[in-house]
């Protein structure tokens, strides 16, 4: 079982950022952290069969995104071949994320009516795939007292597998904010050690993250992590090297596959991460090395690595890859900042992270004691 604790010495400027280790079978994992998921999985395999690199992703921990049409959560209740189906395509990509701890996150359209069969058919689903954390599906903005029966049955459903399987709970970061309140209060109530949280917009839903804050100070014990983030906010500033504000310990993208039909696609301009500003970066806007040992820069200049993955139609590929391991060796860096206490100068050196600050916190990072 997943065992949890938080590293960092509370103080009055600190809040919830805070460095933490998760333990699980003799393996300790540093927060915060970012989680390898689906789509990047995916990425890598199309690098992988060109020759180009050899993926070899560092993340101790991979979240199986899986988006669900609303039929086929419907199918779960009535249909065993399409149960059978999706337990493959499950294991299929949970082998291609190797030995890692697997988080289930089931993708759905907010407006899904889960039903407690559905939610149950879904347990079971997971328990029959190769993951370790169970994830326990809220209805949105449901009442409280449901919350807790489903949190409940759902509890002992899964204790009563044959393999052990961590129970996690999903609320939504865009739950009324009186129910968010008596939702968080519940798993914490329920000796619960990964919490999974929803992203939704910070500054709409601001209740909520600054009740998270304030909660999660007094609970040491759990692991919260967060789902479905966007990949940059304010056009060019990294969304999850902003998350620690919150006190949340580790981060994955989101990921819906495109639908199925005929469309016009407009070419998306490709923007790289950059971990000395926490921006996604125009080509043009970056120096001419890489300065990053990725199994896509691997140390090479930056117009080297631009042109080998232009070439052979590759370049969105190898920019989503390069982004989750060198996102996550940001974190790794940044974790020593707040051990020592100085996350606060770690933020003001990052250019990119003063415009978020600005906007969510309306204050000048200069002057901000909520770091």
């Amino acid at each position: 079982m997943i065992k949890f604790n938080v590293d960092t010495i509370d103080n009055p400027w600190n809040l919830t950022v805070r460095a933490g280790t998760i333990k699980e079978a003799g393996f300790s994992m540093p927060t915060p952290l970012r989680v390898l998921n689906t789509k990047e999985i995916v990425e890598a395999k199309k690098i992988a069969d060109s020759n180009l690199a050899i993926p070899n992703f560092p993340h101790p921990i991979f979240e199986l995104t899986k988006y669900f049409k609303p039929a086929a959560i419907q199918g779960l209740t009535s249909n065993a071949q399409a149960s059978s189906g999706l337990i493959n395509s499950i294991n299929k990509i949970s082998l291609m994320a190797g030995a890692r701890f697997t988080i289930f996150h089931p993708v759905l359209n907010r407006t899904l009516t889960v039903t407690d069969e559905i939610n149950k058919k879904l347990i079971a689903l997971q328990c029959a795939c190769d993951v370790d954390a169970i994830s326990i599906i809220d209805e949105y903005n449901s009442k409280p007292l449901i919350f807790r029966k489903r949190l409940v049955k759902s509890m002992e459903q899964i204790d009563n597998m044959e393999r052990p399987f961590e129970p996690t709970p999903t609320i939504r970061m865009d739950t009324d904010d009186r129910k968010f309140k008596d939702k968080l209060k519940i798993v914490f109530d329920n000796d619960i050690n990964v919490l999974n949280l929803i992203y939704s917009n910070i500054k709409e839903h601001w209740a909520n993250y600054s009740y998270l804050i304030k909660s999660l100070r007094k609970q040491d014990k759990i692991w919260v992590h967060m789902s479905e983030l966007n990949k940059i906010q304010f056009k060019k500033s990294s969304l999850v090297h902003t998350m620690p504000l919150f006190g949340i310990d580790s981060y994955a993208l989101n990921y819906k596959p495109l639908g199925f039909g005929t469309f016009n696609r407009v070419p998306a301009l490709v923007k790289r991460f950059d971990s000395g500003t926490l921006g996604y970066l125009e080509p043009s806007e970056c120096g001419e090395n890489t300065n990053c040992s990725c199994f896509v820069d691997n140390n090479l200049p930056l117009k080297q690595v631009l042109d080998l993955y232009s070439g052979s139609d590759l370049l969105s590929s190898a920019m989503t890859c390069h982004d989750t391991v060198s996102s996550l060796h940001e974190f790794i860096k940044s974790r020593s900042n707040i051990l020592n206490q100085d996350y606060r100068d770690y933020i003001r050196s990052k250019s990119h992270m003063e415009i978020p600050m600005k906007k969510l916190f309306n204050v000048e990072i200069a002057q901000t004691q909520l770091l």
